[in-house]
This record gives structure tokens, sequence and C-alpha cells, in this order.
């Protein structure tokens, strides 16, 4: 009882996973959130696909239903993934935001870590954990990440064009901080790649303060890159 009045106390963390014909690898994404020693999240998934994948996606809804606070939303039609990045963070009205790929995973102390940076540092709009990099199943590299800490807007965003380094869009979020965010569609030089488009969308985050790394080892966000896709 105890327990579960802490659980309530504390900022609730969503996290919004767009998918689109992949639901095995969206399996082991919501059982990296099912172990998170934060339980005060709750997931969205917005789902871009249509015929098999749908019952596929609403098995996986039932078998997640009563572990995990989560809410799948099936789009009539695929409105792109871009649109659907976007849908998910419309949906969140709670202090913390993270989007998380389907095919990508987090280790059980990461939300934990990152919340507890965000809220003793007020002026961090975003805090980014270390970075494993997995080519195969025996093929990983931790990559810390580049982040953007000077009090100065100008130096930072100076940093950022110099570094272009934007894995911390895949950070935890002060939502309030991402909905300002106003880049919206791609322009010629993206070519349509939601990597490139995160780039010039995250401008806005930097000017509006400080991009963090969190030094928690245990705290590890894991890009799979061998997975079939």
């Amino acid at each position: 009882m105890q327990i579960n009045q802490l659980n309530k106390q504390l900022p609730t963390v969503t996290i919004g996973i767009p998918t689109f014909k992949r639901p095995k690898l969206l399996i082991k994404a919501l059982n990296c959130l099912k172990n998170q020693t934060y339980k005060n999240i709750r997931v969205y998934v917005g789902i871009n696909s249509e015929g098999k994948d749908v019952d596929d996606y609403k098995k996986i809804e039932n078998i997640f239903r009563d572990s995990l606070n989560i809410n799948f939303f099936f789009h009539k039609q695929n409105i792109g993934t871009l649109k659907n990045f976007f849908f998910l963070l419309d949906q969140c009205d709670t202090e913390f935001f993270m989007w998380l790929a389907d095919d990508d995973e987090i280790t059980p102390e990461c939300i934990q870590s990152l919340v507890n940076l965000l809220i003793k540092n007020t002026d961090v709009v975003t805090a980014m954990p270390i970075w494993e990099l997995a080519r195969s199943e025996t093929n990983k590299k931790k990559i810390i990440p580049f982040t953007f800490e000077h009090e100065n807007s100008l130096i930072r965003i100076i940093n950022y064009c110099n570094i272009t380094d934007d894995a911390f869009f895949y950070g935890l979020h002060r939502t309030k901080n991402l909905k300002k965010c106003t880049f919206k569609g791609f322009w010629k030089p993206n070519e349509n790649l939601i990597s490139n488009w995160a780039y010039p969308f995250l401008f806005d985050l930097v000017l509006q303060g400080k991009i963090v790394f969190n030094t928690d080892k245990e705290a590890v966000w894991i890009n799979n890159e061998f997975q079939i896709k």
C-alpha cells in the first residue's frame, strides 16, 4: 500500500511508440517497459498497419493490458511515420515524455534514473542515457552521446550545429518543452528521413534549455540495428 501511494506522488512518464508492420518487434519493446523499476508510466502505441497486422497488434494489446498502463491507437489509414510521432506526443498530458522505437529497448533502471535527473535539475529539458549500438547479438558498442549543457543558449546552438548529434531525440523530455518545438514537417534536405527530420526539429529544444547526459551506467538506451525490419 505504501509503495502504491509513493508511485502516485511521482510524475507520470508517457512512452510513445510508433509502429508499422512490426508486431513481433513491438513485444520486445513492451517487455522492457514492463520491467522498468519506475512504475508510474503510461504507454501509447500508434499503429499504422492494416490487414493481418492489425489482428496481431490486437493480440499484443490483450497480452499487455494487465501488466502495463497501455493504450493502442489504430489509425484508420496509414498517416505516415512523421504524423504518427506527433500524434503520440499530442496525446501526452503528463510531465515527461519519451519516444521509443518499436525495435529498440531501454534497461530496467533507465526511466527511474532519467526522472531523478530531471527532477533535480529544473533547467534541463532533456536527459539522455548511455546509447548502446547493437549491430548483432555479439557486436555491441556503448556510446556516450553528445549533449549541450552550456548556460548560454546561443553557444548550445553553435555546438549543436558543429557536432550534429541528435541522439537525444530518444531521451526523456519535459513534455511542455517538446511541444513548443515548431518544425512539424519535412523540408528538401531531409529527403523524407525521420532521422534527418529530427535534427531541425530539435533546434527549438536546444534553445529552450540544457540537454544533459546521465552518467548512470545502469541507464542505457539500446538501438537494435540487426533486427529484421
